[in-house]
């Protein structure tokens, strides 16, 4: 049973939209630079020319024409502009890299970071333009052979979420039952959100939120429900991201994986790790667990209005 999502969306116009349109021409235009000339965009850059370093510039065009097509097709959307966004960190992360090379022009180089950091800038407020509507909710199911009481010690605990969640560099606690989330994404600045325990019934259900007034937004809830016929456990993951934090749960890649992806993601792992005791990773040649069977529901509000 596959897990479908939805996501709330209203009709955006104005200003958001005419710069997300111009910020889609100057990607494909970029793209087209790296992926043509990029002995010529090495110039510009200030540093020397290297067989390894057009490859990568020419795979950083292609993501550049990728992101661009996506925006102009879909102006309205945020998605590819926090894809962009997403982009531009691991840019930053390569001409942090570049001051520290021998042959580097470093004042070159510096004028280069300062124009991504300016075009990130612009990305960073279409992106949040676009993204004042109704917060993204997803939700999925996942049935797993172990009783409520095995697994709800594992959320209680939510550091232990970083198991699941390779972009997490650490959940680490607070006073009074809060945690502060560390997500790291293609090796730029850390991103950082305190959320708090609101809800709390063990072995039964557990809910935590961004206090009020943060000017990120994040809710989450993770329920426990014993199966019929002594299977195992229901547990249901809900989650509520609102504008910016989105970039949470992105890879700084152009798949821009969404959210409603992460969620069955960290589903999987935690059924394999809860039933298996280890999390199977197929790019180390590890055997793959089948993908467990997920149902949908819709919505949050009666799980998040409690």
């Amino acid at each position: 049973m596959v897990t479908q999502r939805e996501s709330g969306h209203r009709p955006r116009g104005g200003v958001g939209r005419q710069l997300a349109n111009g910020l889609g021409w100057f990607s494909i235009g970029l793209g087209v630079a790296e992926l043509v000339a990029p002995r010529a965009m090495e110039k510009v850059i200030g540093v020397r020319d290297r067989d390894r370093r057009r490859n990568v510039l020419r795979a950083y065009g292609m993501r550049e024409i990728a992101a661009g097509v996506g925006i102009l097709s879909m102006p309205s959307r945020p998605e590819w502009l926090w894809t962009r966004v997403a982009g531009d960190i691991v840019d930053l992360a390569s001409l942090g890299q570049a001051f520290a090379l021998r042959d580097a022009k470093r004042g070159r180089v510096a004028a280069a970071t300062a124009a991504v950091l300016g075009v990130t800038a612009l990305d960073v407020l279409c992106g949040t333009q676009l993204s004042r509507r109704k917060p993204f909710r997803a939700s999925a199911t996942v049935l797993i052979g172990k009783k409520p009481e095995e697994l709800y010690p594992f959320w209680r605990d939510l550091s232990n979420v970083v198991q699941l969640e390779p972009y997490l560099e650490s959940v680490r606690p607070l006073a009074d039952d809060r945690w502060r989330w560390t997500a790291r994404i293609g090796g730029g600045p850390a991103l950082e959100v305190d959320t708090e325990i609101v809800r709390d019934q063990p072995n039964q259900y557990i809910e935590w939120r961004s206090p009020e007034g943060s000017a990120t937004r994040l809710r989450a809830a993770i329920r426990f429900t014993p199966a019929a016929g002594d299977r195992g456990t229901l547990v249901r993951s809900e989650v509520e991201i609102d504008g910016p934090l989105a970039l949470l749960a992105k890879p700084a890649s152009a798949a821009g994986i969404g959210p409603e992806l992460r969620l069955e993601q960290h589903l999987r792992r935690f059924k394999q790790l809860m039933e298996t005791g280890e999390i199977a990773r197929a790019y180390r040649g590890q055997a793959t667990q089948p993908r467990p069977r997920f149902e949908t529901t819709r919505g949050l509000e009666p799980a998040l209005s409690h």
